[in-house]
C-alpha cells in the first residue's frame, strides 16, 4: 500500500467535516436573507461575526457528523465493501436532508416565537390539528422553494462526495486502525469547543448587545440536539445563594402590604366572568397608545374600570392561563400546565371559587385537550365546553369554532347557570391562522393585517356579548374581566424581549361595577388577577404567593415577563431586560441593579419551586 493510503482515514475525516461546515455556513446564510428585515438591521461586520462565533457550533455539528463515517472505516475491514459503501452514502443523504428539514422548520418558527428551533415543538405533536392550524400561514410555497433548492444542493454535493472521500477499507492495516482510533478520540475536541473544563453551550456564540445577532449566531441542529439533552432537573437560573434569593426577590411579589383595600365592586357575592382574549395586545389598542383596530373595546373603557398598565407573565397561552388562574409566574422554556401531576399542586382560581360556593365552567372553541388544558382546568373547574359541545356545521374553522358561535352559546348556558357563577371563556380566533368568518375590516393578505382583522372580529363579537348581557336577569350582579392570555409581536414586529410585547389590556365591567370610569394606571402582572380578584370578594388568596392585590393602597407596582432565553422586570422606576443564556444585560434604565437582581432571584426562586413540586 502506498504511503499516502496510510493517511485516508484522515482525508474522509477532512472531507466529511468540511462538508458538513459548510452546509452549516450555507444554512446561516440562508436565515439572514430569510429574515432580511431583521438582517438589515445589522452592518456587514455584524453578519460576518456571526459566521465567526456561530463557527464553534458549525464545528460541532460537523465533529458529531463525521463521527459515524469514521466508524464505519473502523469496522469497513470486516463488512462487505458494497455494504459499507451504501451505509455511508445512505447516512450522508438521511443526515444531511434531516439538517436541511430541521432549519427550514427553523426559519419559520423564528418568525412565530423570536427563538432558534429546540424541543418546544415536540410538545404540540400530541395535538397535530393545532399545530398544523398554528403554521398554516407559513409561507409554504417560498419554503417549499428553499427546501428544494437546499435538497438539490446537498444531492449535488454527495455525488461528489462520494466519489473522493470513500475507497475500499477492507485492507486496512493496523496502523490505519490506530489512526482512526485517534481520529475519533480528536472529534471529542471540536464536539464540546475545546479543551476548557465546561463543554460548550449557547452563550458561547453570543458576541453582541443585538439579540437577532447571537440569534443568527447559533447553529439549529445544534440547538435542537443540545436542548433533547439538557438536564431538565437542573435550574438554569441559579444565580444567588439559596439562603439568599428569598430576600432578593422579596421586593417583586413578597412586599408587605397593608389590609387596607380599595372596594371597586358594590357586592360581596358577585357572579364572575372571564373572558380571555388570544394575543390581545395593548399595540393594537388605540386608548393604550396603540394602533386603532379594536375599536369596540375602546367604546367600553368609559363604562367600566381599566387597568392600563398590565402585564403579561409570559408569550404562550399555556404560561398565561396558569399565571392568570394560578398567579404562577412563566419563567424559562418550562410549562407547568404541560406537567399535569405539578400543574395539579398548583393553587387554582376555579377551585377557590367553587369552594367559596360558585358554580364554574370554562369554555374554549377548540379542543380542550390542547397543550394539557383539559387535565389543568379540571383541577378546578365543574363543567368544560370545547369544541364537541357544538354542532358540526359550527366547527367551521381551523382550530375548532369561531368566537361568535362559542360567545353566543356562553350566553345561553350563563343565563341558565346557578348563581353565584364563575364561567370562564377563552377565545380562539386570533391565533394562526387568525381565522374570521365575516369580511376583512382592513385590506390586506400578509399575516399582520389577518391578524388585525381577527382581532377586530373578536372585538366585535365580544361587544356584542356585553350588549345582550346588558339585557339579562344576571347584568347587575356580575362582573366581567376581559384580559389578554399574552400579546403578540404584531402589529410591528416586537423582539421576544420588547416590554410593548407583553403590555396588555385588561378592563372591568358589569353591573358589579362600583366606579365607572376609573382608571388604573399602575404597572401590574397578570399573576396578580387572582389575588385581585378574591380581595374584592373577600376571599383569601394567600396560597397564591406569587400574586398581590392591585388595589391594595401598598402596592407599589411592578410586572415580571419571561421569554424563551431570560426575563424583564418594570417598576415604577426602572426596566431591566437580561439574556440569561448571554448573560447580558439587554436593557437596564437606571444605575441601580436592584431590578436586575430581583429578576434574577425570582427566576430561580420560581424555578426551584416548579422543580420541587
Amino acid at each position: 500500500m502506498p504511503k499516502g493510503d496510510m493517511f485516508r482515514s484522515v482525508k474522509l475525516l477532512a472531507i466529511n467535516f468540511l462538508y458538513f461546515f459548510i452546509l452549516s455556513v450555507l444554512l446561516r446564510i440562508t436565515f439572514l436573507g430569510y429574515h432580511y428585515d431583521l438582517s438589515s438591521d445589522l452592518t456587514f461586520g455584524e453578519m460576518l461575526l456571526t459566521f465567526y462565533y456561530g463557527a464553534k457550533l458549525d464545528f460541532s455539528i460537523a465533529a458529531y457528523a463525521s463521527f459515524l463515517p469514521l466508524v464505519l472505516t473502523f469496522l469497513s475491514r470486516w463488512m462487505n465493501p458494497q455494504l459499507s459503501f451504501r451505509l455511508y452514502n445512505g447516512y450522508l443523504l438521511v443526515l444531511s436532508l434531516l439538517i436541511v428539514f430541521l432549519s427550514i422548520a427553523d426559519l419559520e418558527l423564528f418568525s412565530a416565537w423570536g427563538f432558534r428551533i429546540d424541543t418546544t415543538p415536540l410538545l404540540y405533536l400530541s395535538n397535530p390539528k393545532e399545530a398544523m392550524a398554528s403554521s398554516s400561514t407559513a409561507p409554504f410555497f417560498l419554503l417549499g422553494i428553499i427546501l428544494v433548492g437546499l435538497s438539490s444542493v446537498v444531492i449535488w454535493s454527495i455525488r461528489i462526495l462520494r466519489k473522493h472521500a470513500w475507497i475500499d477499507y477492507t485492507q486496512k492495516t493496523p496502523v490505519e486502525h490506530l489512526i482512526t482510533l485517534a481520529l475519533l478520540f480528536a472529534l471529542i475536541i471540536p464536539v464540546r469547543g475545546g479543551f476548557q473544563l465546561a463543554p460548550m453551550n449557547i452563550s458561547h456564540v453570543y458576541f453582541s448587545s443585538k439579540p437577532f445577532a447571537n440569534q443568527a449566531a447559533i447553529n439549529a441542529t445544534w440547538n435542537f440536539l443540545y436542548d433533547l439533552n439538557i438536564d431538565q432537573d437542573q435550574n438554569p437560573f441559579e444565580y444567588f445563594p439559596e439562603d439568599q434569593v428569598s430576600d432578593l426577590a422579596k421586593p417583586l411579589f413578597y412586599d408587605s402590604l397593608s389590609d387596607d383595600r380599595i372596594r371597586l365592586i358594590n357586592t360581596d357575592r358577585p357572579n364572575v366572568i372571564f373572558i380571555i382574549w388570544e394575543s390581545f395586545t395593548a399595540k393594537a389598542v388605540a386608548s393604550l397608545g396603540g394602533r386603532n383596530v379594536t375599536s369596540d373595546f375602546d367604546r367600553l373603557v368609559s363604562e367600566g374600570i381599566y387597568f392600563t398598565g398590565l402585564h403579561a407573565s409570559g408569550d404562550r397561552s399555556d404560561k398565561g392561563l396558569v399565571s392568570i388562574m394560578s398567579g404562577y409566574p412563566a419563567v424559562g422554556q418550562k410549562s407547568i400546565m404541560k406537567t399535569p401531576r405539578k400543574a395539579a399542586k398548583l393553587p387554582n382560581l376555579g377551585d377557590v371559587m367553587r369552594n367559596a360556593g360558585y358554580e364554574t365552567a370554562y369554555y374554549y372553541g377548540g379542543e380542550m385537550e390542547f397543550a394539557n388544558m383539559k387535565s389543568y382546568f379540571r383541577n378546578g373547574f365543574e363543567h368544560l365546553v370545547d369544541m364537541y359541545a357544538f354542532d358540526e356545521k359550527d366547527r367551521n374553522s381551523k382550530w375548532g369554532v369561531h368566537d361568535h358561535v362559542v360567545l353566543e352559546r356562553f350566553e345561553t348556558d350563563i343565563s341558565q347557570a346557578k348563581q353565584p357563577f364563575f364561567y370562564t371563556l377563552f377565545t380562539l380566533s386570533s391565533h394562526e391562522p387568525y381565522e374570521y368568518p365575516k369580511a376583512p375590516y382592513f385590506e390586506g393578505s400578509d399575516n399582520e393585517t389577518l391578524f388585525l382583522n381577527s382581532l377586530r372580529y373578536t372585538d366585535e363579537s365580544i361587544f356584542d356579548f356585553i350588549q345582550k348581557a346588558k339585557q339579562s336577569s344576571w347584568w347587575d350582579e356580575t362582573l366581567i374581566v376581559i384580559m389578554a392570555d399574552h400579546g403578540h409581536p404584531f402589529p410591528g414586529s416586537s423582539e421576544p424581549h420588547d416590554p410593548e410585547k407583553y403590555h396588555v389590556p385588561m378592563l372591568w365591567l358589569g353591573g358589579a361595577v362600583d366606579q365607572r370610569g376609573l382608571v388604573i394606571n399602575k404597572i401590574a402582572s397578570q399573576t396578580d388577577i387572582p389575588a385581585t380578584i378574591l380581595s374584592q370578594l373577600d376571599i383569601s388568596s394567600k396560597q397564591f404567593v406569587w400574586s398581590e392585590d392591585i388595589m391594595n393602597p401598598s402596592y407599589a407596582g411592578r410586572a415580571f415577563f419571561n421569554f424563551k432565553n431570560g426575563f424583564g422586570v418594570i417598576t415604577a422606576g426602572d426596566t431591566a431586560i437580561y439574556d440569561a443564556i448571554g448573560d447580558k444585560v439587554i436593557k437596564l434604565s437606571s444605575k441601580s441593579e436592584d431590578a436586575l437582581n430581583q429578576g434574577k432571584a425570582l427566576s430561580q426562586q420560581v424555578y426551584d419551586f416548579f422543580l420541587g413540586l
